[in-house]
């Protein structure tokens, strides 16, 4: 399908009780997987969805049941990263320990693959939240996933956090984890427009094309002398990432670095 009918076609999925759905860039369009109870496919095979959103149906077949993450779970074991130590196991498999003085946990259950911090990008960002400042800010995470970036926002103290997904599963999960850790950020399904209001500190981590579209919208959701950290970006994608941001007001301070990954921090300038 188009990629920009992305946002339609997964309305219409979720309207039809989809279980997940996994989107995959190829040529300038998007494949979308999507998952649904065996007793949905007489309706999906022969529902105008298709047509309605330019999309082609690709393939239907069986998947078994199975939990994919049920390994990485088994074998996974709190992770430490800057001044937090994240713990991606189910709750009651979390050690009872005495909590170390030094770091901030943070429970985070492996719900999918991507959110628990092991990625590249995930860690630059939670190394480079202290730097912020964030206590007594206002934070705004942009696809905040499994909320992990707006919990660690709290827990440093920030005034109030704001986190949005267009996956509706994915703020779900992200309410399930603020009840977990005992912070909770304010989290919605939808898109930029939603806000109102300025905020101290922004978050992107976010794969860049499924938000530079929408990147005016996000710079103006950034107080003057505000913070902005990009992450969710290979290395030769900085370049690019830069010449659209700072024609937008913003100054690049700092980069960070893991394997082929980068991660950005950028103020707003002070009058715009």
């Amino acid at each position: 399908m188009p990629v920009e009918r992305q946002e339609e076609l997964i309305a219409e999925l979720w309207a039809l009780e989809t279980t997940g759905v996994h989107l995959r860039p190829e040529g300038g369009e998007e494949i979308v997987d999507a998952f649904f109870p065996a007793e949905a496919r007489p309706e999906l095979l022969s529902g105008p969805i298709w047509s309605r959103c330019d999309a082609e149906l690709l393939e239907v077949g069986d998947v078994e049941s199975e939990d994919w993450l049920a390994r990485y779970r088994a074998l996974s074991r709190p992770l430490d990263i800057g001044r937090f130590r994240i713990d991606p196991r189910e709750p009651r498999e979390m050690d009872a320990r005495e909590p170390d003085p030094t770091r901030i946990d943070l429970r985070i259950p492996a719900r999918n693959a991507f959110g628990t911090g092991s990625h590249e990008s995930t860690r630059l960002v939670l190394e480079v939240m202290p730097a912020l400042e964030v206590e007594a800010r206002s934070v705004l995470d942009v696809g905040t996933g499994s909320g992990i970036l707006s919990l660690a926002a709290l827990r440093l103290g920030a005034s109030i956090a704001v986190g949005f997904d267009m996956d509706v599963g994915s703020v779900v999960t992200a309410r399930d984890n603020a009840t977990l850790n005992h912070a909770f950020p304010r989290l919605f399904a939808g898109r930029i427009g939603a806000l109102a209001g300025r905020f101290d500190v922004l978050l992107v981590n976010v794969l860049p094309h499924r938000w530079l579209p929408d990147a005016p919208a996000v710079v103006e959701c950034l107080r003057p002398a505000g913070d902005l950290v990009v992450s969710g970006l290979l290395t030769s994608e900085v370049p690019s990432m830069l010449g659209t941001l700072e024609p937008l007001g913003l100054t690049h301070l700092e980069e960070r670095k893991a394997d082929e990954w980068s991660a950005l921090r950028l103020s707003r300038s002070a009058g715009i």
